[in-house]
């Protein structure tokens, strides 16, 4: 089974930009920036969080303007679902949505955005639909060597499993071959394109990191990058769309705690974007095809996808702050 690991995570937005990724060279004359769509629908959470914006000059590459300065305001954004209109609020400028307005997996949602007379956009027309996938119904198999170790399933929470020393320090305590800690497994569903398996900790305190390597970066200020602390705090891979199984590895977990771990059902806008961001599009490499997007009219995604959640605790065998 071909799985990929996905060391960060940007759970998931893009900054729109025009020009080159890679050092790019100021421009003599200014482009005409282009509309760029961001909606995530999250099976069983609100329509509330529609971003539109428009690229970043490049001649304004150099200047580190705020992106909320390239937010797009006064735009009119309709969603379909399932056939029934819902017009849109602008929640904050170049946000919109409706916090009373829930996705629902098996709806097929549709958005349209124009815009008035005299807007900056008038003219333009941006459409991007989806369908929501089925939520994923994962179950748990804990290896027979952390069960009989205390490791042991309460509902949707995972508790006993002990993160050996060996792996938060092999300097010291030698390599290991310790087992995986557990399985996760799941039916699999016409409505989803692929799956996405993703632990996120729920407590980043630096002094609970599990490994002492990412304990002396934490002490030399590294996680002071928030794109660094997100990129600790969350990982995963893909999992081909005709696979129903995954192991879960101890290369997700970082610190000591409690972590979310979500089975991800896919749209197939969500597993093209997913895919290609974690193939490294936006390389600048000749053989870099570009994050794949699905809105028409505009750059951007519109996609959806459904989870399913455990909570594991991870207790550590030796910690690194406790040196």
């Amino acid at each position: 089974m071909a799985r990929r690991l996905w060391l960060s995570v940007a759970l998931f937005a893009v900054v729109a930009q025009s020009g080159c990724i890679l050092n790019p060279v100021k421009p003599e004359k200014k482009n005409v920036p282009e509309l760029f769509l961001q909606g995530f629908l999250v099976a069983g959470g609100p329509i509330d969080n529609i971003i539109l914006r428009k690229t970043i000059p490049p001649e304004m590459y150099y200047d580190f303007m705020p992106l909320g300065r390239y937010a797009v305001s006064g735009a009119e954004v309709v969603i379909t679902i399932d056939g029934a209109q819902h017009p849109l609020a602008e929640l904050h400028p170049g946000t919109y949505g409706d916090p009373n307005l829930i996705a629902r997996s098996g709806a097929t949602c549709e958005i349209e955005v124009r815009f008035p007379a005299n807007h900056e956009f008038t003219g333009r027309r941006l459409y991007g639909a989806t369908t929501i996938p089925e939520k994923p119904r994962a179950s748990v198999t804990i290896h027979p060597y952390y069960v009989q170790r205390g490791a042991h399933l309460n509902g949707n929470s995972l508790t006993g499993l002990v993160f050996p020393r060996e792996l938060s320090h092999p300097d010291s305590f030698g390599t290991t071959a310790e087992k995986e800690p557990f399985r996760l497994s799941w039916p699999l569903s016409a409505s989803a394109a692929g799956y996405m398996v993703v632990s996120t900790a729920v407590d980043t305190q630096g002094t609970g990191l599990l490994r002492q390597r990412d304990y002396e970066d934490y002490l030399d200020g590294v996680f002071r990058d928030p794109m660094k602390r997100q990129g600790k705090r969350t990982a995963g891979f893909y999992v081909l769309p005709d696979s129903s199984q995954s192991t879960v590895y101890w290369l997700l977990f970082s610190y000591q705690g409690w972590h979310d771990v979500s089975v991800v059902a896919c749209d197939t806008g969500y597993w093209d974007y997913m895919v290609t961001v974690l193939n490294d599009a936006g390389t600048g490499a000749d053989s870099d095809a570009g994050v794949k997007l699905n809105v028409q009219g505009g750059l951007g995604i519109f996609c959806s996808y459904a989870a399913d959640t455990t909570r594991v605790y991870i207790q550590p065998e030796w910690l690194p702050s406790t040196r």
